[in-house]
């Protein structure tokens, strides 16, 4: 058995629900897919395995950072930090 979960948020309620009519129309299976295929391109591979982790960790901090909207403005979230 497996039990999928998905929820969203948004400023308003139309826009949750439109977000998991689209999570459960793809399935799981897809949002993986593409999950593990985004990783995958951006990865960053080194010798030292350590150093390795912390790149990828930092990268993805500052990748999903610099794409995110603020929950209220819908801004960049950047642009409400006066960065």
């Amino acid at each position: 058995m497996k039990l999928i979960l998905c929820f969203a948020l948004n400023a308003e309620p139309d826009g949750a629900s439109t977000t998991l009519i689209h999570l459960r129309r793809k399935g799981l299976d897809k949002i993986y897919e593409e999950f593990t295929e985004f990783l995958r391109e951006r990865i960053i591979t080194s010798m030292n395995k350590y150093i390795e982790r912390i790149l990828d960790e930092n990268f993805f901090f500052s990748y999903f950072f610099s794409t995110s909207l603020d929950f209220y403005s819908d801004r960049l979230a950047e642009k409400n930090w006066g960065i």
